[in-house]
């Protein structure tokens, strides 16, 4: 594949960026203990 440099920055940029909104999410899940509900659809009758 080829990609010109100015379209490779685009796409780094928006990786890290991506990758810091999940590091946040992770980090309040760890620390604030979040827990995640279960979807109605799949809860145990």
């Amino acid at each position: 594949m080829d990609l010109e440099p100015t379209e490779i920055k685009a796409i780094i940029t928006r990786m890290k960026r991506a990758n810091g909104h999940l590091a946040s999410v992770i980090r309040m899940m760890e620390e604030d203990g979040l827990r995640v509900r279960p979807h109605p659809a799949h809860r145990r009758q």
